[in-house]
């Protein structure tokens, strides 16, 4: 099932690839647009850097979305994308060697750090902490498919660490991506589940305290997030990370690049401590 779903989502965007195939690069040399594969969390900040790049050089830069897993699948047989923004990096490394990356630079690069989350808005009764997973008994259990969603793999890693991933396993509810993960929760089709913190972020759910400053060539730092509801403790739990493995997000320069330079700008600005600041702002670290 979980291969024809993958199957079902690479068809499903074949269309929007012969279309971006047609008109990704109509622009002049210096002006081209820059196309972006990004894994679901990340578009919201994406969108708002790529405004500010248009603002700034006249570039557009438009977005693919999905999971990490489908946009490597999709980067494999082709797809037209100048640059790769993966929730982990470990589908970056999986590509850095192949046919499918910039010769100019093929070495992945770090853009953010996730943080996960557990999170139940419809049961404010329940504490949320390791006991409440502990002494969950009925009701869906939401979580991105850890095949293609790093997100996912992580709640997995969380789970297992708790020695929960069996017992739980029949509660289950998998999303396709983390943003679909999130829906299944706010609609009430799970009784809660596993998010990126940084959505929680976007949807005011949540609150970084103190932000800090990101200067070039300064190491990421990991910060602790308060919540900015008196309810918090009963709809977030953020997840010790010593429960899962960092989530490294880590994008890629692919062979479409090549001849984009606006594509090579594009990375260098998301890399610039003006772009980082505002990641750390959306709820990375």
């Amino acid at each position: 099932m979980k291969l024809k779903n993958i199957i079902k989502q690479l068809l499903r965007l074949t269309l929007f690839f012969l279309c971006l195939s047609t008109t990704a690069y109509a622009n002049s040399p210096a002006k081209k647009e820059v196309v972006v594969a990004t894994a679901a969390n990340f578009q919201p900040t994406l969108q708002k850097l790529a405004d500010i790049f248009y603002k700034k050089t006249g570039v557009a830069v438009s977005i693919a979305s999905a999971a990490s897993g489908i946009l490597y699948l999709q980067i494999l047989h082709g797809a037209p994308y100048d640059i790769f923004l993966s929730a982990d990096s470990r589908y970056p490394q999986l590509l850095e060697h192949s046919s499918a990356v910039s010769d100019r630079d093929h070495t992945p690069f770090l853009y953010a750090r996730g943080q996960l989350a557990l999170w139940a808005p419809h049961s404010p009764q329940r504490i949320l902490n390791e006991n409440a997973l502990k002494t969950f008994k009925s009701g869906s259990i939401a979580i991105a498919d850890p095949q293609v969603a790093p997100y996912g793999a992580a709640a997995q890693e969380a789970l297992k660490k708790l020695k929960l991933w069996d017992p739980l396993s029949s509660h289950f509810v998998q999303g396709t991506n983390i943003d679909q993960t999130f829906n299944f929760i706010a609609t009430g089709n799970a009784e809660m589940g596993f998010v990126a913190v940084a959505q929680l972020m976007q949807n005011n759910l949540a609150s970084r305290n103190p932000p800090t400053p990101f200067s070039k060539g300064e190491k990421m730092k990991l910060e602790p997030y308060l919540l900015n509801t008196t309810q918090s403790s009963k709809t977030v739990w953020v997840i010790p990370q010593s429960f899962y493995s960092p989530i490294l997000q880590e994008g890629l320069l692919l062979k479409h690049a090549q001849n984009n330079p606006s594509a090579v700008a594009f990375q260098q600005f998301l890399l610039s401590p003006e772009a980082q600041k505002i990641i750390q702002e959306a709820g990375y670290a």
